[in-house]
């Protein structure tokens, strides 16, 4: 206690606003209407965050499921791509920069990215994927 008197009071706008100061309202309740240590209530106060985070992370094991079952069309669509690729830059390797040839090399390129990823896009819209979810749990984590 004698630490926390010598720290300056945390101002208000940041106590309600942000997560850190969610858990320090959590902190401080558990400690003076509990009568915990402080070791206890910082115990406390993680296995009440983690159980609160379980919804977001099911959510991400589940997309994470559901990437793996449309992985093999993933690979197939990007193995195509760079096939794809390397056909036009095999092409256009012999002509001069410029040329008619060139021209038509660098908007098939351009026609087979757009696409590849209209596919990609139209293949996680059908399976109802969404690969941030997957990163929302460890992002929430970081604070």
């Amino acid at each position: 206690e004698q630490i926390t008197s010598a720290l300056p009071p945390t101002p208000e706008f940041l106590t309600n606003l942000t997560l850190w100061g969610a858990t320090g309202i959590l902190l401080t309740n558990f400690h003076t209407h509990l009568h915990l240590p402080y070791w206890a209530c910082i115990s406390l106060t993680n296995i009440c965050i983690r159980s609160a985070m379980i919804p977001i992370a099911i959510k991400g094991a589940k997309t994470s499921v559901k990437f793996g079952a449309i992985s093999p069309e993933v690979q197939f669509l990007i193995s195509n791509f760079t096939q794809d690729m390397t056909t036009l830059k095999g092409r256009g390797r012999w002509s001069q920069e410029g040329s008619f040839l060139a021209r038509q090399v660098l908007s098939g390129q351009a026609q087979i990215i757009k696409l590849t990823l209209e596919s990609l896009r139209g293949l996680f819209q059908l399976n109802k994927v969404n690969l941030l979810d997957v990163f929302k749990s460890p992002a929430l984590q970081i604070p």
